[in-house]
């Protein structure tokens, strides 16, 4: 009944820069020093260009940028390759709540003749998420890449990788056409990756338990405020009951989920959903409904659903009833007290 979020965001690599912006104590969250990996390059034939680099920057070392650059020549015989790989790694350590971590990432640089046996490749890691990019051209030729996006993640508690890695890669062979190859993620003032990343700490409330497993219960009632249980129904004459959450919700209400039974089919009725509910799913009155509340209330009653009906005939005393939902989404649901 306790919101949760889970995170997701980042990529790119071939010019990584990370602002690590967003200022917890430091109790909320720690965030170690980057580290640079080089991965074993590979240089083989006639190359041009072979090389990479990463670097810190920012007066606290906020910023890492990623660069990576791949070129070759026709070879005379065989093949040549360059392989250039790189990558930037830290961990991130949450207590006491869940980090929110956005991570804006913006990729440049130039492909020539890129559609010969390339594997560029730019990724960006928070936790277990990630976000990938892989740069190529659609014709043979020369062309620009500039690429931008994002992840979002929420994580914790616990401790999580943040990561970067680039790959520049040409290769051609003998038969190849092409008299050159090319990746550039390495030249100029902004060529490469570049990665923001902003941190914004999020203290959920704590686990309630233990928690009763009768409350908070669910109920259909005249009025709004749960005190009376009969409800009027006279013909030609607009009625209403409501569907209220009681009982103890100290850890707030997410959602619920039922039908009810027992109202006749021939009535003409108008379902309306509660002030604090944000979705309606399904049929209340038919197979069963399933319903979010953004806000998760803590204060009792909170009024899920409001019916309207209009009674054709003169009707004698009817048992409504909450139900299980005959479509549920979960199947270890159990049926709702009422």
């Amino acid at each position: 009944m306790q919101g949760r979020r889970r995170a997701l965001r980042s990529r790119l690599a071939f010019s990584l820069a990370a602002v690590l912006a967003g200022a917890a104590r430091a109790q909320d969250f720690t965030i170690g020093p980057w580290n640079f990996v080089e991965p074993p390059r590979t240089s083989v034939g006639d190359v041009v260009q072979c090389e990479r680099q990463g670097s810190v920057a920012g007066p606290t070392g906020q910023v890492i940028r990623l660069r990576a650059a791949a070129s070759v020549r026709h070879p005379a015989s065989d093949w040549s390759i360059c392989d250039m790989p790189i990558e930037a790694a830290s961990t991130v350590t949450v207590t006491g709540g869940y980090l929110s971590v956005r991570a804006r990432a913006r990729l440049h640089g130039t492909l020539a003749d890129s559609t010969f046996n390339v594997a560029n490749h730019v990724e960006v890691r928070i936790g277990s998420h990630v976000l990938g990019f892989t740069p190529w051209l659609q014709v043979p030729g020369r062309g620009e890449i500039v690429w931008e996006d994002s992840l979002i993640a929420d994580i914790g508690p616990g401790t999580f990788t943040l990561g970067a890695s680039l790959r520049a890669y040409v290769e051609l062979e003998e038969a190849d056409r092409p008299s050159a190859a090319a990746s550039d993620f390495f030249s100029g003032a902004d060529g490469g990756l570049e990665v923001e990343f902003d941190f914004s700490f999020v203290r959920y409330p704590p686990p309630c338990e233990p928690f009763p497993p009768e409350n908070p219960k669910l109920g259909l009632f005249a009025d709004a405020d749960g005190s009376r249980c009969n409800i009027p129904a006279t013909p030609a004459t607009l009625g209403e009951f409501f569907v209220l959450a009681t009982g103890d919700m100290r850890c707030g209400l997410a959602g619920a989920e039922f039908r009810i039974a027992g109202l006749p089919g021939d009535w003409f009725t108008i379902v309306e959903p509660g002030p604090a509910v944000s979705a309606v799913i399904g049929q209340p009155l038919q197979d069963g409904c399933n319903i979010g509340l953004s806000s998760c209330p803590t204060t009792s009653p909170v009024v899920l659903l409001r019916v309207r009906f209009l009674p054709m005939m003169q009707v004698g005393e009817r048992l409504l009833d909450l139900r299980a939902s005959a479509l549920p989404s979960c199947q270890s649901f159990a049926a709702p007290n009422g």
